[in-house]
């Protein structure tokens, strides 16, 4: 894994431990999650919920749920 995968690894790891998720959960992962980078606000969508692949992109202020 390189620097840049594990560090979208932990950012999703971190968005599950602090409750940032959203959208039923499908088996061990949730639909949604939501990480806060300094002033960016990044969705990852679960792409593979039997290895928990997330796919992720940055959202907009107008995309970005309340209180993350």
């Amino acid at each position: 894994m390189n620097w840049e995968q594990e560090q979208l690894t932990n950012w999703i790891r971190e968005a599950i431990r602090i409750g940032c998720v959203g959208g039923c959960w499908k088996g061990r992962f949730p639909k949604y999650a939501w990480f806060r980078d300094r002033e960016v606000v990044y969705e990852g969508r679960l792409v593979n919920k039997g290895n928990g692949d997330y796919k992720g992109y940055a959202l907009t202020d107008d995309e970005t749920p309340e209180g993350i």
